[in-house]
């Protein structure tokens, strides 16, 4: 149920629980990824939830505790703790904090994992410009490429540029709805005839039969390296896309490092560059990544005519009116349906001064992970110092159609930043709902939701600062006919675009995947 955010009604964590309940020790947990010998604990499934993890938080906070003090209260390895906390300071939108931690460790420590999370932190931090990022990871490569022996012999691969292709698909959210309408109808439009699909699922099992349209699924939940690539190997996968991206938890870069297929495509959930040998190519679209960008990627750009990513096979419930133009108040409801990580004090702050711009007004914000406790007493801060009572509304995760339908409430998106919405974004859009979203050259992952809306000629949506960030949303708010004309048209201009017509994209697709083979075929040496 929505919850509206109010200084009258919080409760402190020490209220809500206390530190006794975290008295487990680190005992039969799943193993680590990424092949590094020391055991990830952060999720409900693996031994320390967010709401203990939280508590360590606060302690840290205190400056009175460090990480390695926190460590020896559990008896846990000191990079086990560093790597939960960061991830939770990153979930709840503080990733300043977690990056801070990471840095003061690797100063004196040489952890592939733990490096591995700072850069995930870059992507999320405001700071990043696009050049630093790929300084950063070009410095991973060079600090560990050594250990996973990247190089390898494909002399034996068929060198013909027009024979049936084996396509490995590596991700770790194959049976979740992102999955379902992203790729699923894509994949099922593939021409089966050309290209042979395998998926290589390194997420949770479901045993439904959704999957047929691969050729075949092998399922890896306990993730292990070398399993993978023998799995990769046992298949002749001729080109090996990475869906999961450095973004991830369970990104399989290792496997990718030791050149486990010939060819190896990062795609899906990268908007910026790996800076790895390893992966020599990206799928992306000329929104997403301008050429102008490109000096900033050490991949070869192969840009759909289109938009990179597709969303597909969304229910077709009729759009609703404009809210504001049936509500009794008239009240204009701006709303953000973004991952909670994305939520970072300047976003909060800008949206804050947008709603005290527009009196009559108010804002919901909806995702996963707003019961965090931290998120919910930043957002009672946001509340106070801007005097906003009772006009900010949260709610927590809900199934797909319940969200969608939630769309039918909001008037006008606002778009996180740096890190946007792309996802995201399509959905409100297929609600009829544009999202105020800000791009900037030097922000890594501001294109994935300006890329949307550009495709579907919806620039007026899309800005280059925060002051005409707030400026657009101020202006619609104040002239709502024009988003409602656009709201009832928004369908109609959708349905023409590949990113809603898997078998339009999937020739695109298609097409990505031969031209990046045969310019391997061209150049390749081994």
């Amino acid at each position: 149920m929505p919850t509206n955010i109010s200084n009258k009604k919080t409760k402190t964590i020490s209220e809500i629980t206390s530190l006794g309940v975290i008295d487990r020790l680190l005992l039969n947990q799943p193993g680590a990824k990424q092949g590094s010998e020391w055991p990830i604990i952060y999720g409900e499934e693996k031994g320390f939830d967010r709401f203990s993890i939280e508590k360590w938080l606060d302690l840290l906070d205190t400056k009175e505790f460090t990480v390695k003090d926190i460590a020896g209260l559990y008896y846990l390895e000191v990079k086990t703790v560093l790597h939960a906390v960061a991830c939770c300071y990153f979930d709840v939108g503080e990733v300043e904090k977690a990056e801070a931690l990471l840095v003061e460790y690797l100063k004196n420590n040489d952890d592939s994992v733990i490096h591995n999370l700072y850069l995930r932190c870059l992507l999320a931090m405001p700071q990043t410009t696009q050049e630093f990022y790929r300084t950063q990871s070009i410095k991973w490569s060079e600090k560990y490429a050594l250990e996973f022996n990247g190089e390898k012999n494909f002399s034996h691969i068929k060198r013909d540029p027009d024979r049936q292709l084996s396509i490995g698909i590596l991700c770790g959210y194959a049976y979740t709805t992102l999955f379902e309408v992203a790729f699923s109808p894509l994949f099922k439009a593939i021409d089966q005839s050309k290209f042979r699909l395998v998926l290589f699922n390194m997420g949770s099992i479901n045993n439904s039969d959704q999957m047929d349209y691969f050729d075949a699924c092998i399922d890896m939940p306990i993730y292990h390296p070398v399993s993978l690539q023998q799995a990769v190997t046992d298949n002749h996968i001729d080109i090996l896309i990475d869906l999961n991206g450095r973004f991830r938890l369970d990104n399989p870069i290792e496997v990718l490092m030791q050149r486990a297929a010939p060819v190896q495509i990062s795609y899906g959930n990268m908007l910026a560059t790996y800076g790895l040998e390893a992966i020599p190519y990206i799928m992306t679209d000329k929104y997403t990544l301008p050429v102008e960008e490109e000096k900033h990627y050490s991949e070869k750009v192969y840009r759909f005519k289109t938009h990179a990513m597709g969303t597909f096979g969304l229910p077709e419930d009729e759009i609703s009116q404009l809210p504001c133009l049936t509500d009794q108040n008239k009240t204009f409801t701006f709303g953000s349906f973004n991952a909670s990580f994305k939520l970072n004090q300047w976003v909060l702050e800008t949206w804050a001064k947008i709603l005290q711009q527009v009196p009559n007004s108010k804002l919901f914000i909806k995702a996963g992970g707003l019961e965090s406790q931290r998120l919910h007493q930043r957002l009672v801060a946001i509340v106070d110092t801007f005097d906003l009572e009772g006009r900010i509304t949260i709610e927590g995760f809900t199934p797909m159609d319940d969200m969608l339908k939630k769309y039918h409430k909001i008037d006008l998106a606002l778009n996180t930043f740096p890190y946007t919405g792309g996802t995201t974004t399509a959905y409100a859009l297929w609600q009829g709902v544009p999202s105020i979203t800000l791009e900037r050259e030097d922000y890594i992952q501001s294109g994935g939701g300006a890329s949307v809306l550009k495709e579907t000629d919806l620039d007026q949506f899309v800005t280059n600062s925060v002051e005409k960030y707030i400026s657009k949303a101020v202006y619609f708010a104040n002239h709502p006919q024009r988003l409602q004309k656009i709201r009832q048209s928004m369908r109609k201009r959708l349905n023409k675009s590949a990113r809603f017509n898997p078998p339009l994209f999937a020739k695109d697709f298609e097409k990505g995947l031969r031209f990046i083979w045969q310019d391997w075929v061209k150049n390749a040496t081994k």
